[in-house]
């Protein structure tokens, strides 16, 4: 899975996507749209559904502290 978003890119592909890869050859030419990914986001996914073991516990007060200034954006 590779994330991007380059708003000033040359590209037409200006918004945020998703390349999916497969035996780590990322599908470079498909851009899924995604939206924009937050990082807390994405260590959530890590966590919840690669199974990353964090270093804290208390991860989800931390995360909605770091979002709180970004939940209007949406």
């Amino acid at each position: 899975l590779a994330y991007n978003w380059h708003p000033e890119s040359r590209s037409r592909v200006t918004w945020p996507h998703l390349h999916v890869g497969r035996e780590f050859v990322l599908a470079t030419r498909i851009h899924l749209p995604t939206g924009h990914i937050y990082l807390e986001d994405f260590l959530r996914l890590a966590i919840e559904e690669f199974g990353a073991r964090p270093r804290r516990t208390s991860l989800e007060s931390v995360f909605r502290q770091t979002r709180r200034p970004f939940d209007n954006e949406k």
